[in-house]
């Protein structure tokens, strides 16, 4: 367990190396909270960035040998990733709904584009399954060799969610009624069928200069 709590520091040493964007995307994301489309835009933008930069790290500066020399065994960095992701599913949702209740609180908007619990949900399990995707292909192929398929699942996520929008604008709230509070073990189901694909990947991976 100790080995795990060691790579999730490292997963977050990682990340500031990008700190400034993130945090510009984070203030963006929590200012956009007086709509649903654009709270729900830069999530998925924080989201792509906080999955990939650990990974393209790893690649750039082989982090991957340093880890290899280290006592830990694969699976472990597999879950030190899963864990990280899943404290972001959890974060994040929850800072777009406390800062739309405080909107919604300030300011008079529209039904329309208030965010609702539901919408913290419909997040929650939409970035699940994104996450579930897109995590099992980087730690199998790499940031570099899977860079176009995971910009093709990023681009498909968006104009999916600017298809369905321009349909129905409270679509996440449909979505969230439809299936309830089951949508958090829904997500959490996702992750770890995903995270059960992953390691077996993973561990087959040749690392190579």
């Amino acid at each position: 367990m100790e080995n795990v709590k060691n790579l999730v520091r490292m997963e977050g040493y990682k990340l500031l190396c990008i700190r400034k964007a993130l945090f510009g995307y984070l203030a963006l994301m929590v200012f956009s909270a007086f709509a649903i489309q654009s709270a729900g835009f830069f999530f998925f933008i924080l989201l792509y960035l906080l999955t990939y930069t650990p990974t393209a790290y790893d690649e750039q500066s082989k982090g991957e040998y340093h880890i290899g020399m280290l006592p830990v065994e694969r699976v472990q960095v597999v879950q030190a990733k899963y864990l990280v992701s899943l404290a972001e599913l959890v974060v994040l949702p929850l800072l777009i709904g406390l800062s739309g209740g405080l909107v919604n609180c300030l300011i008079e908007i529209p039904e329309n584009y208030q965010i609702s619990f539901g919408v913290v949900l419909s997040l929650f399990f939409g970035g699940a399954m994104f996450v579930g995707v897109v995590m099992p292909c980087l730690l199998w192929l790499g940031s570099i060799r899977a860079r176009y398929l995971v910009m093709t699942i990023y681009l498909l996520s968006f104009a999916g969610m600017g298809a369905i929008s321009y349909l129905d604008n409270q679509w996440m709230n449909h979505i969230a009624q439809a299936g309830g509070i089951w949508l958090i073990p829904s997500g959490l189901a996702v992750l770890l069928f995903s995270y059960a694909v992953a390691v077996p990947l993973y561990r087959r991976r040749q690392f190579t200069s």
